[in-house]
């Protein structure tokens, strides 16, 4: 199931006993990255002990599918109000415009968004094969990646012997660093202060480390792009701008990780002024450019999934359905009060494995919710206290062409008897040899 390379450095990786985790833990810690949680800093996640180890041509066939899918996307989404319209009233309404999503997609036929691609590993009878769980067009933690790939490879240097560090042929970290960088900071590149990072209370939030990470990747705490709550945002000269050591700087080039649950928060609590002041920025587009936008959660996102496995796109999808009116009526006939055993039921709107609910009852289902049917993970990955179940994130960005490639591969390590595997299920279930990682691709 798992070939003799991958075998080979499972071995060397898991010969080394928990000294060796403890070198990698020690590692990330130099990297200003908590391997357990600590909830006084707001640190909620758990790292794995040993990394995921992944066959790199499967990593490629995801990749493909990736592409696809952003292919099949610019067929259905042809114009601003196709994209507006996937996105909920209010955020078509205060934080997106026609202008906004025009130049979106315009930057969307030139080249694909950054995108995560997620999967369960399972076995076919054949190898491992991937089962799609979700896919988001949106990034994720790439840059924070490349700091704790090269942590396990300073804990077990025999990595280096079977993987250049990234996910992609011919890529070597100081690539992908170089990518990056052309990435957050096109048309910035001459004061990268100029370009920003944009989240709900980014100083305690969980991906915080992404941002610091960008931050020192594109010129550091001075010179670096900025890390701002929305609510930092200026209007004033006609533009916008955020204050960094006492100066305004204009806001050229924006990386959104505002989700709608930050903005449902963020409206309780910002002053009507604020809120006037971010509603704009978010629905303009002829003073900065986006690498990523709200809107952009709803461009690619698990509501395809239906559409993408009626048209048969890929393999790799289990049978995901639209729950609709009609559908709870024939499943309320068929199955009365019974649940609808092998399927999982997933709302649109929510993320984090909320909600996510296994073997619903007719009366469960929530219409535009999806159904899908449950995927059963492989345990593949070998640690020191058995055999656990990986899942497997592809985090894909776009290549000189505009096609994606896959940066680094981020996955979350369960119990084969666990089902959800979000980040915070597996910190507060604890089991050894569970976790988030990154992971070690072989070619």
């Amino acid at each position: 199931m798992i070939n003799q390379r991958i075998h080979q450095l499972y071995d060397s990786i898991l010969g080394q006993g928990s000294a060796g985790t403890e070198r990698f833990f020690a590692a990330l810690q130099e990297r200003d990255i908590p391997p357990r949680p600590d909830p006084a800093r707001h640190d909620y996640n758990l790292y794995a002990p040993n990394p995921v180890i992944v066959a790199g041509p499967l990593i490629q066939a995801m990749t493909a599918d990736a592409n696809t899918f952003c292919r099949r996307l610019q067929s259905r989404i042809p114009d601003a109000a196709s994209l507006l319209d996937r996105a909920p009233a209010p955020i078509q309404q205060h934080y997106a415009s026609a202008e906004v999503a025009g130049q979106l997609l315009a930057d969307l036929r030139r080249a694909h968004p950054l995108v995560c691609l997620d999967a369960f590993l399972v076995d076919s009878g054949h190898g491992l094969q991937p089962a799609y769980l979700e896919w988001q067009t949106v990034g994720t933690y790439v840059t924070t990646g490349l700091l704790a790939v090269e942590a396990a490879a300073d804990a077990w240097p025999a990595i280096h012997d079977y993987s250049t560090l990234t996910a992609w042929p011919g890529l070597d970290p100081a690539g992908l660093r170089q990518h990056l960088i052309s990435l957050y900071t096109q048309g910035v590149e001459d004061d990268p202060r100029q370009g920003v990072i944009v989240d709900y209370r980014p100083e305690i939030c969980a991906t915080r480390r992404e941002f610091w990470a960008i931050q020192e990747l594109t010129g550091g705490t001075e010179r670096g792009m900025g890390i701002i709550d929305p609510r930092e945002i200026i209007q004033a000269e006609g533009g916008f701008h955020y204050r960094r050591d006492g100066v305004l700087l204009p806001i050229r080039r924006v990386y959104s990780r505002m989700v709608y649950s930050d903005l449902v928060q963020l409206e309780r609590e910002a002053s009507p002024a604020a809120i006037a002041t971010i509603r704009r920025f978010f629905q303009t587009a002829d003073q900065h450019t986006w690498i990523s936008h709200i809107l952009h959660f709803f461009y690619g996102s698990k509501a395809d999934l239906p559409d993408f496995w009626a048209q048969g796109l890929s393999p790799h999808i289990p049978e995901t359905v639209v729950v609709t009116p009609a559908l709870i009526a024939e499943y309320r006939q068929h199955f009365g009060r019974r649940p609808i055993a092998g399927f999982v039921q997933k709302p649109l709107n929510a993320q984090s494995g909320r909600d996510v609910l296994l073997n619903p009852t007719p009366d469960q289902l929530a219409p535009a919710a999806i159904l899908q049917r449950e995927i059963v993970p492989a345990a593949c990955h070998r640690t020191l206290f058995g055999p656990r179940t990986p899942e497997i994130r592809v985090m894909a960005l776009p290549d000189a062409s505009g096609q994606l490639i896959c940066g680094l591969i981020y996955s979350r390590i369960k119990s084969p008897e666990a089902f959800l595997s979000n980040a915070g299920a597996l910190a507060r279930s604890a089991i050894p040899g569970t976790g988030e990682s990154y992971g070690i691709v072989v070619y």
